[in-house]
């Protein structure tokens, strides 16, 4: 009898530690999760603020503007066509190619609008495609190492 109520001494005190520890270690889970979700709800807080204006915020900014300033919502489409002559990582290249095409026609480098480390080498713009197909002839007689691509804009 002894034994048993031994055993049930020891199986409740066996019991009692993996259960405080237990409740310790999940305590502590917790209070850490409780931590990370108030860190993502002000993240996305602070996002919200950044990036984006509730309605009531950008009517404010709407009526606050003048009639001069204010943003013409109608779109106008107005199509133009350029001519892309390549994409460079270096810099100096994309001014060689600019170099080489000047006695041809004004080309302009710019960055990629995607990654800012590429340069862009294209023409002015062209109010029709025949014009753009005109320039395309020119650089190909001249460089047929060159394959120009025409491009639309809006």
């Amino acid at each position: 009898m002894k034994i048993i109520i031994r055993y049930i001494i020891i199986s409740i005190t066996f019991f009692l530690i993996v259960y405080i520890y237990t409740s310790k270690k999940n305590q502590l889970f917790l209070d850490e999760r409780e931590k990370n979700i108030e860190l993502i709800k002000n993240n996305i807080t602070i996002r919200k603020k950044d990036f984006f204006l509730n309605k009531e915020d950008y009517l404010n900014i709407k009526n606050s503007l003048d009639s001069s300033e204010k943003i013409n919502t109608k779109k106008t489409f107005e199509k133009s066509y350029y001519l892309q002559i390549g994409t460079y990582s270096i810099e100096e290249n994309a001014i060689e190619m600019q170099k080489k095409l000047s006695n041809i026609s004004n080309f302009i480098i710019i960055k990629s609008p995607i990654n800012n480390n590429y340069n862009i080498v294209i023409s002015n713009n062209f109010k029709t495609r025949e014009d753009a197909e005109r320039l395309e002839k020119k650089v190909i007689e001249a460089f047929p190492e060159i394959k120009p691509l025409i491009k639309m804009r809006y």
